[in-house]
């Protein structure tokens, strides 16, 4: 069984509301298909956090504001998960922090996650349009993205995965959720990823 990596996103947690480190834009529109290509341009190699919220630091750190979709887990989360040996991420970077809290941070990485899984296009009557042979640009068929149904022949069976489609997206293994549980490590939620085809579930 595969899950959705969610956040808990329960008032008494602290939340990343900005990376200092996103200095701005590089823009530029591709030559072939006309459409405008950012990037965003970071002034630190590690992410710069500035936490705003509830009173308690959480192990998986949500991020709110605008760049790099961050994975951000403290110090105590990345033990266990090298401790446990999951696989599906290679490396991390320490992130800087700021809090207006009196209480100290933990200190916070960002997982560099390496694992792959992707939708089942199919069952989701999904499919990329007028994608760009040289910028890799695309439009969707369609905007909504619910139901969303993974293709479970496309998991490299790794522990932790970002949607390759869609990388914003993480997938987690049956086997992260309950180590997650085992060490009562806060801020995580989980919810079951659907397959179109219930022979996938085994």
């Amino acid at each position: 069984m595969l899950y959705w990596l969610e956040h808990d996103t329960s008032h008494k947690f602290k939340y990343a509301c900005k990376d200092q480190s996103l200095q701005g834009w590089e823009r530029h529109i591709c030559p072939s298909c006309g459409r405008e290509i950012a990037t965003p341009i970071y002034t630190e190699p590690a992410p710069h956090l500035v936490l705003e919220g509830g009173r308690q630091f959480p192990d998986l750190l949500q991020f709110c504001g605008a760049g790099e979709r961050w994975c951000l887990i403290s110090e105590k989360a990345l033990t266990v998960l090298e401790e446990a040996k999951l696989s599906g991420f290679n490396g991390y970077k320490q992130c800087r922090t700021e809090s207006r809290s009196k209480v100290t941070p933990p200190e916070y990485y960002c997982l560099n996650i390496t694992g792959q899984v992707d939708f089942d296009f199919a069952a989701m009557f999904l499919k990329k349009k007028k994608r760009c042979d040289e910028c890799g640009q695309f439009f969707w068929n369609r905007t909504r993205m619910y139901p969303r149904f993974i293709d479970r022949s496309t998991w490299d069976s790794s522990d932790i995965c970002r949607l390759k489609s869609i990388p914003g997206f993480i997938v987690c293994s049956q086997r992260f959720t309950e180590t997650v549980m085992e060490y009562h490590l806060s801020g995580f939620a989980f919810s079951e990823a659907r397959y179109n085809n219930p022979q996938q579930e085994v």
